[in-house]
């Protein structure tokens, strides 16, 4: 159910980046770059109105998830529509204020790209042993359960479970608290019985 609210709020996105961090977590020899943020808005008066009323969200990202074509160009990067500052910290990260709307486009797209490339990882050859992803936290992107071929399992490449984090880890930096964590759980495709967490 919550995978198809997600796709459903997906239609209001005009543009969505999904093959970017599939490809540098997976294919690690073709690194394509930073994934691009793309920021749309809704033309509707009426949520207009109501967004307006709300107080705007502060996230705090690094450089690299900003458009390649903005990091020597904040400024530019700030009349994104929704965004009220976009400043970079002593640290070098890239602390943005925003709007509310802008913010929940901003995390859907984010894990649409997640969603995509966890799945796009379970479904490489190099990592055959994975039957298939069996639940999958889509609201905080925490948890994930894959089922697997035993026998393979045992001798498998163990990469492809790192690379799942890796992808959750992508949408937490797009939290307005990130909390780094994503814990998977790996069960016997033929008993369901938990072989490893």
């Amino acid at each position: 159910m919550k995978n198809k609210k997600i796709l459903v709020i997906a239609f209001i996105v005009l543009a969505v980046s999904v093959f970017l961090l599939a490809s540098r977590l997976g294919k690690g020899e073709e690194n394509q770059g930073d994934p691009a943020i793309v920021i749309t808005t809704w033309n509707n008066d009426e949520s207009s109105k109501k967004e307006a009323s709300k107080k705007p969200v502060k996230i705090t990202v690094p450089m690299s998830v900003i458009p390649e074509k903005y990091r020597n160009n904040l400024e530019g990067y700030r009349k994104e529509p929704g965004y009220e500052s976009v400043t970079k910290d002593i640290n070098g990260n890239v602390r943005i204020k925003m709007s509310p709307l802008s913010y929940g486009l901003l995390q859907t797209q984010a894990g649409i790209t997640v969603i995509n490339a966890i799945y796009e990882i379970a479904e490489m050859k190099q990592y055959s042993f994975i039957k298939e992803v069996t639940e999958l936290d889509t609201e905080n992107f925490r948890t994930i359960t894959v089922s697997v071929n035993s026998k393979k399992y045992e001798e498998a490449d163990e990469s492809a479970f790192q690379n799942m984090a890796d992808s959750c880890f992508y949408y937490h930096i797009f939290s307005e608290k990130p909390v780094y964590k994503c814990e998977i759980t790996v069960v016997d495709a033929k008993t369901g019985e938990v072989i490893d967490t």
